[in-house]
């Protein structure tokens, strides 16, 4: 189902016309019946908003997310795969003497990704480890 819905939500513009559809999951109950539809969007601006269409009520929400709020509601609605695919590469916890790692979220030329992901494919090194090398060649 396309969703044609346009909000705002916590005075933010929730817009499904002009955001990025990330995921799409279907709530079920502990008797598998289908409960709601949950729709992951980012803005263009870099914001996450949720759509939660219930299948009961046919009632639409919609609800702004933080970065933070939209990786918990990832981990705990996304498997592995997709959760990276949207948040980018999860490292390993830092071993003892590693420096640890701060997420963060980028908006990126589409060009600019696609080439990182081609690099991935070629070296084996994950797109956040190619950004780092980069940062620090240029002396960051």
């Amino acid at each position: 189902m396309e969703l044609n819905i346009s909000r705002v939500v916590n005075g933010k513009v929730c817009n499904t016309n002009k955001a990025q559809r990330l995921a799409k999951v279907a709530v079920e109950d502990c008797h598998a019946n289908h409960l709601a539809d949950e729709y992951l969007y980012r803005r263009r601006t870099g914001g996450y908003f949720l759509c939660i269409c219930n299948e009961i009520t046919g009632e639409i929400s919609v609800k702004s997310l933080s970065l933070s709020d939209a990786t918990a509601w990832g981990e705990k609605r996304l498997d592995s795969d997709q959760y990276q695919e949207i948040f980018g590469d999860i490292e390993e916890g830092a071993e003892s003497g590693e420096e640890l790692n701060q997420q963060v979220s980028i908006l990126l030329p589409v060009s600019m990704y696609e080439a990182l992901k081609a690099k991935k494919t070629i070296t084996g090194t994950n797109v956040s480890a190619l950004i780092i090398k980069a940062l620090r060649n240029a002396g960051y």
